[in-house]
């Protein structure tokens, strides 16, 4: 794939406004799977923002309401669940191992950019739904295994998680273990790492997303490229890393997969898009 970076590079301007989702060329298998990690991208980009803003919105309640300390002996975490197809629901909860009580919850939008609403549940609250339950305990069984693993590690700053709900009500619950950004003008391409929770609590292999780790500039970046560049060597198909990455750096990304096959991944007006791009190694 010694070619790789100068044919990505030379494709930068290529156009993909009116391009559609998923290329032609790709087969039926690739092309189901290609879809699957622009929806797991997005909803792990929304999520993740969703986490941060909600966090904000909670620390700033809890200074004006003097219950910092309070807060600082109870957490034990927090989950993002979608309350409706329009709104993302962020619920913090307690210390309980096996049946935790909610904290507090902030509702933002779909793609969770800000907090529209927040507050502090009542002192006796402790329903939480049976779904969002189930995602608390696939984040504390995926945190479990990971911690008896030794897994790429890219930064010194805490892991961040993001639980995604089953795509089928007996699914496994995907739990993302991501390596956070250093700062807004960069983005880590590597150090992350996908547990599946099985219904009944078991989990799968850990997955891991890359060998190494890598520090890409974001959109923000002084003297930002038009476009970013990696090969990826574990996935045949661009992941849902791939997309999560190229959303939160703001820039197109191109990959190189081990078949020397290379793709495209872009924003469109919102959505996610992956492409093959039109090499004599993607002729198929």
């Amino acid at each position: 794939m010694a070619n790789f970076r100068t044919l990505a590079l030379a494709s930068l301007g290529f156009m993909l406004s009116t391009t559609p989702t998923l290329a032609q060329t790709m087969s039926p298998a690739d092309q189901a799977a290609v879809q699957l990690a622009i929806n797991r991208g997005q909803q792990i980009r929304a999520f993740d923002q969703a986490a941060w803003h909600a966090t904000d919105a909670l620390m700033a309640d809890a200074k004006a309401q003097g219950r910092l300390a309070t807060l600082s002996a109870q957490f034990g975490g927090w989950i993002v669940h979608e309350l409706d197809p329009q709104t993302l629901e962020v619920l913090f909860f307690d210390r309980q191992p096996d049946a935790p009580r909610p904290i507090y919850a902030a509702r933002l939008p779909r793609d969770g950019s800000r907090v529209l609403s927040a507050q502090f549940a009542a002192e006796d609250s402790q329903i939480i739904d049976p779904l969002t339950l189930r995602m608390i305990r696939a984040r504390q069984s995926a945190l479990d295994l990971v911690g008896g693993e030794k897994l790429l590690r890219c930064t010194k700053e805490p892991y961040n998680i993001a639980v995604l709900p089953p795509e089928t009500p007996d699914g496994p619950v995907p739990v993302y273990i991501l390596t956070p950004q250093s700062d807004l003008t960069h983005v880590p391409f590597g150090g992350h790492a996908r547990v599946m929770i099985a219904a009944d609590g078991t989990a799968e292999p850990i997955h891991a997303f890359t060998k190494s780790c890598m520090e890409m500039p974001t959109h923000a970046a002084k003297d930002a490229p038009k476009g970013l560049v990696a090969t990826q060597l574990l996935d045949p198909v661009p992941t849902e890393i791939d997309v999560f990455t190229m959303l939160a750096a703001g820039l197109p990304l191109y990959i190189g997969t081990p078949d020397q096959r290379i793709w495209v991944i872009a924003s469109s007006d919102g959505q996610a898009t992956v492409r093959l791009l039109p090499t004599d190694s993607n002729k198929r």
